[in-house]
């Protein structure tokens, strides 16, 4: 029986591959038992809680008032592809998966928030057994543990916003590409990571920046390798990923873009990192003692600093374990978002965004309408997002649109004031 355990330990441990731990460091068959049974409490935890929240159908909030709005008041797939109203950019597969919602359910709460609802349970199931493939027990539970306990992650994967989406798409990127780096004699797990890639990256803007740090990351293992029919799928995978960006930045994520540019990027200046070294250095600093790294708690002014410290204890830990090629993939997203954040014409400050979660977990963007003092949107005129005498209905019905309309209104009321 334990025979069988301990090769079961060391089947999901990966003995095959560079991402794997090394033999010394695998731990005991009954500390296997026990965090298995806490991976199962915790993630039980992580459902009901989730369940809960979906269940209270809390109102909507002004961003997710404006994206449903915009997405309502299409009579078609196809005009989906025009930018959206109210200040919002969204990918356009998760716009046409809430507009097949909407026409089949209509839009209650309960509806606009189903999709978020799934796409956050597959999120924490996939990192979970993403933490299970690369770390060890004690350390993959930890990790689930800090994700499940983390209000931000539960809160913002449930609202009508691609924020669970991005989540869902970075855990899947990174486990695919970990099982390939493993199981080299598999070509189903390259196959998968082909496949999956468009469809994730219409789910989530910034899974391209997973997706380019997979694509970094396994250029080191299959130089080792020295494999022709892996470069095959390898140079097939980047082409992918090319030409899916650039097909949805044509299709519709440019013209997003091009309508809220101004307001986005003078909204976020002071999330650029900034030209003088020093002052990068400060920055640096602060964005990761501060929000960013608010999981399971923390906040601004320093209050995130035990968790970058763990962080930090994590990094030695994984270079100690001869785990550098795991190192380098997690790592890699951190570099091409720092990059992106430093073009601040061409991009909002990717370094604030959703997609570090499965490496170090972050907090999602703070909504332009909730702030008190944010400025009316450009192009507004002054006036609200929606009729100021009438609220719109959907064709389909629904108190949640009209509420929609009401919300946004008053957000927007309330920014202009």
């Amino acid at each position: 029986m334990r025979a069988a355990e301990a090769a079961g330990l060391d089947s999901m441990h990966g003995e095959k591959g560079p991402l794997s731990l090394p033999a010394t460091h695998r731990r005991a068959v009954d500390w296997s038992r026990h965090a298995r049974r806490w991976t199962g409490i915790l993630l039980a935890v992580g459902v009901v809680w989730r369940l809960i929240r979906y269940g209270l159908a809390f109102p909507l909030w002004g961003d997710e008032a404006g994206l449903m709005l915009s997405v309502v008041q299409r009579r078609g797939y196809a005009e989906l592809l025009r930018p959206l109203e109210y200040v919002q950019v969204a990918p356009l597969g998760f716009l046409a998966a809430q507009f097949a919602v909407v026409r089949q359910w209509g839009t209650s709460e309960y509806a606009l928030r189903a999709f978020p609802l799934v796409t956050g349970l597959a999120a924490l199931l996939l990192f979970a057994r993403l933490a299970w493939l690369t770390l060890p027990p004690l350390g993959a539970v930890s990790a689930l543990g800090v994700l499940t306990a983390s209000h931000y992650v539960t809160r913002y994967s449930l609202d009508v916003k691609p924020y669970g989406s991005d989540l869902m798409v970075s855990a899947l990127l990174l486990l695919l590409a970990v099982r390939w780096s493993w199981e080299p004699e598999r070509r189903r797990w390259p196959v998968l990571l082909i496949l999956v890639t468009p469809i994730a990256l219409a789910l989530s803007y910034p899974g391209v920046f997973v997706a380019g740090a997979v694509a970094l990351g396994l250029v080191p293992i299959l130089r080792r390798r020295a494999r022709p029919g892996d470069w095959v799928l390898f140079t097939t995978y980047v082409a992918v990923v090319t030409l899916s960006f650039a097909g949805l930045m044509t299709l519709s994520a440019a013209a997003q873009y091009g309508r809220v540019r101004g307001f986005m990027v003078a909204y976020w200046s002071r999330g650029f990192p900034p030209a003088d070294p020093l002052r990068l250095l400060v920055w640096l600093l602060d964005v990761h003692t501060a929000e960013m790294m608010s999981y399971p708690l923390g906040g601004k002014n320093g209050a995130s600093a035990v968790t970058a410290l763990l962080c930090l204890v994590g990094i030695r830990q994984l270079l100690t374990r001869g785990q550098a090629d795991l190192l380098r993939l997690l790592g890699g997203t951190f570099a091409l978002t720092l990059v992106a954040a430093a073009i601040p014409t061409a991009a909002a400050p990717a370094w604030r965004s959703t997609w570090r979660r499965p490496s170090a977990c972050s907090s999602a963007p703070r909504s332009r309408a909730s702030s008190p003092h944010s400025p009316p949107p450009r192009g507004s005129g002054g006036r609200g997002w929606s009729p100021a005498s009438r609220c719109w209905r959907s064709p389909w019905g629904g108190r949640s649109v009209t509420s929609c309309t009401r919300i946004t209104r008053r957000s927007t009321e309330t920014c202009s004031g």
